[in-house]
């Protein structure tokens, strides 16, 4: 095997893992979680754990091509999802072991927080028009989400 195969190789398998090959050829599992197909399907994000921290992942399908790792600072990361015009992803994070919802644009800039109390908030997807998140949390049967 020559050094032509160092690189990242995307498996879509049972398993959603990201597999990572290391110069001296060695492959390195990575857990990836969610795929989330762009609007137009050009694209797939997911989180993979990155060294010590987690990251977004763009992946350019047709050319099987990383074009974007974002990194933030935050604990953790999953379930990213696309807004319907494909600028934005909305993830849940963790930090200090509390889940909260953000936003981030495809670019990696913009990192904005939506929620920030101490439910769980999990899952977010965007409605088809662009201007709703619905998510999984635990705030129970009063809460008001029109915000």
């Amino acid at each position: 095997m020559g050094r032509t195969f160092v690189g990242r190789i995307v498996f879509a398998s049972m398993c959603d893992k990201l597999v990572d090959i290391t110069p001296e050829l060695e492959i390195v599992p990575q857990l990836a979680t969610e795929w989330n197909w762009s609007a137009d399907g050009k694209y797939l994000a997911f989180a993979a754990k990155r060294g010590p921290r987690d990251v977004i992942v763009i992946v350019d399908v047709k050319r099987n091509h990383e074009v974007k790792q974002i990194d933030v600072k935050l604990n953790g990361i999953t379930t990213p999802s696309w807004s319907p015009d494909g600028e934005q992803l909305v993830f849940t994070g963790y930090d200090g072991g509390i889940t909260d919802l953000f936003i981030v644009n495809r670019d990696g800039s913009g990192l904005k927080r939506l929620t920030e109390d101490k439910y769980a908030d999990l899952h977010p997807v965007w409605s088809p028009d662009g201007k709703t998140i619905a998510f999984a949390t635990d705030r129970g049967p009063k809460t008001d989400f029109r915000t």
